[in-house]
């Protein structure tokens, strides 16, 4: 991947990004350090956190994420491009389970295993962590891996994903809830919308969703 996101076809954009200038480096946490939710996307995407280097910053999927959160609150812009750098979250924080863009937009669970320690460095940036939203099923995949090294012999097939559900992973202080990924494709079908994604986040502001 650090090879790849050096590459003409990761870094050149449709016509009307061609004159960008692109991060093409490891795209960091971004968000509240006081964090209660984090939102954990799969990697960044070609033309969008690769060329801004603010998670979900840049694309479809990031209007369709910071929309929600403006929403409820979360965010003081809608529109993240817009808001630059007066872009902030309140009680929230955005990462990825893949730090670098991935070709084919697949990272290989090689590549998960690979930036797993970059996840656990995020973990451990946000002491106040109550719930982890994973995107689909890498991003899902990837906080298992997180969970089964804090606890061993933690049974993976007991957490399966599925849309909405709530997993309490035994001896961690946060839950996993899981989501469609708020991906183009997703929203163009009505998968994922931005309404439904402030209905499944809602109940994590309450203390006891």
């Amino acid at each position: 991947m650090t090879a790849f996101r050096r590459t003409e076809h990761a870094v050149k954009g449709p016509n009307q990004l061609r004159s960008a200038r692109y991060w093409s480096r490891p795209v960091p946490l971004f968000g509240d350090p006081d964090a209660r939710i984090l939102l954990l996307g799969m990697a960044p995407g070609y033309h969008g956190a690769n060329r801004t280097g603010t998670p979900f910053c840049g694309d479809v999927s990031g209007r369709l994420l910071y929309g929600a959160l403006h929403d409820l609150g979360l965010s003081s812009h809608a529109e993240p491009e817009v808001g630059g750098l007066q872009l902030r979250l309140h009680g929230a924080a955005i990462t990825n389970a893949v730090k670098c863009v991935p070709p084919l937009n697949a990272p290989t669970p090689d590549e998960r295993r690979g930036c797993g320690s970059w996840l656990q460095a995020d973990l451990a940036a946000l002491p106040n962590l109550r719930w982890i939203v994973a995107f689909g099923h890498i991003a899902h995949d990837a906080l298992l891996d997180y969970a089964a090294i804090r606890r061993p012999g933690l049974r993976r097939s007991a957490f399966r994903f599925g849309n909405g559900r709530l997993h309490q992973l035994p001896g961690l202080p946060f839950g996993l809830v899981d989501s469609f990924h708020p991906s183009p494709l997703n929203a163009n079908r009505g998968i994922i919308t931005r309404a439904s994604l402030v209905e499944l986040l809602r109940p994590l502001l309450q203390e006891n969703p």
